[in-house]
């Protein structure tokens, strides 16, 4: 009975591309990658008509969200950082702030900033990433400090990680 028999159809796309339908079933199928950072849902309108005569049709509007994934590093907004220190400088006095964004969402996309090693000389908000002098600084002038900052997203999995090199003088 051609009444019984339907045909389904992406009547319209926004955007247009990314998804196909199985005519006689009616399962929507992505065609082409998907990407949160570019676009964070899909508006598709669905038509079902059915071979009757006469025909008869109906359209649905179907909403496609997409969910992050953690597919995005955080980036340094230098690629490397160089900062002074003053000889007989105070405690808790700001050297310099690393930048670092990430592109992605959520916990995917909140930095938190870690020195890659331990140093003595100097500490780093982790929220923030402004370093600091971690005491009072007694150094000679020559004294050169080279060390690399990690920016890393939150993920609770997976996490993705940049690292950068800094040198105070």
């Amino acid at each position: 009975d051609p009444n019984n028999v339907i045909d389904y159809a992406i009547f319209a796309a926004s955007p247009a591309g990314f998804f196909t339908i199985d005519q006689s079933r009616g399962i929507i199928t992505t065609s082409k990658p998907l990407d949160y950072e570019t676009t964070t849902a899909y508006l598709l309108t669905v038509r079902a008509r059915d071979r009757g005569n006469p025909r008869q049709e109906a359209t649905v509007p179907v909403t496609i969200n997409v969910t992050d994934v953690n597919d995005n590093s955080p980036k340094f907004s230098a690629s490397q950082y160089e900062a002074s220190v003053w000889q007989l400088e105070a405690a808790n006095v700001k050297v310099f702030t690393a930048v670092a964004s990430d592109a992605d969402s959520g916990v995917f996309g909140q930095v938190k900033y870690f020195f890659a090693q331990n140093l003595a000389e100097f500490n780093i908000d982790e929220d923030t990433g402004v370093v600091a002098t971690s005491s009072s600084f007694n150094q000679p002038t020559s004294s050169r400090f080279v060390f690399q900052i990690i920016a890393s997203d939150n993920a609770p999995q997976s996490k993705r990680v940049t690292t950068i090199q800094v040198t105070i003088n």
